[in-house]
């Protein structure tokens, strides 16, 4: 397969995920074993709409590391004008931070990009843990809690009325999620062990 890269049509993060998909092909001999003790740090930063910085799996160690130094690129002009406002204006990134951008920069196979799940997930996670619910009356009182603009608070304020299904909503929550991390890291090529 030859793919031709013409600058301008391919963003950085496109770039990357080509260069892996060709290289992996997704055959079952060419997977990767990975080794995650912890999947809930990644399914975290898939599902915080909040964040500002670039979090990539380092496929090697398995953790979790930032793009600190890219991140503070967008505030300038060039990657070298942020470097180099670090440091004239404090330790805002240390050596290792400005090696991991050129690694990422470069489209190193290291670090996995963690993309951000479709913002309607977690709604659609509320709507299949209230179909879960067995209590007709706390199932009543959560589909009306989900219905309308403020749906994710008062589902919170429904289950802080009800600590066993809050407790249920939580595992159900967090088995939803890592099923995506998993499912996500066998789509890039890789086997996961705990």
């Amino acid at each position: 397969m030859s793919i031709i890269f013409i600058f301008g049509i391919f963003s950085r993060k496109e770039r990357n995920a080509l260069a892996r998909i060709m290289e992996n092909d997704n055959n079952s001999e060419d997977r990767r074993i990975l080794h995650l003790p912890n999947l809930s740090e990644i399914a975290f930063i898939m599902h915080d709409f909040e964040s500002e910085n670039d979090a990539y799996l380092d496929v090697e160690t398995g953790q979790v590391v930032y793009d600190l130094v890219g991140g503070r690129a967008d505030d300038y002009d060039t990657d070298e004008e942020a470097i180099e406002a670090s440091f004239l204006h404090g330790p805002e990134f240390d050596e290792e931070d400005i090696r991991r951008h050129e690694q990422i920069e470069e489209g190193s196979l290291r670090y996995l990009h963690i993309e951000q799940v479709d913002h309607w997930l977690p709604y659609q996670d509320m709507k299949d843990f209230v179909d879960e619910v067995d209590d007709p009356r706390v199932q009543e009182l959560l589909a009306v809690a989900i219905d309308g603009k403020g749906a994710f608070g008062r589902f919170r304020d429904v289950l802080d009325r009800y600590p066993k299904w809050q407790e249920e909503w939580f595992a159900f929550k967090q088995a939803k999620e890592e099923f995506r991390v998993k499912e996500w890291l066998e789509h890039e090529g890789f086997t996961i062990e705990s």
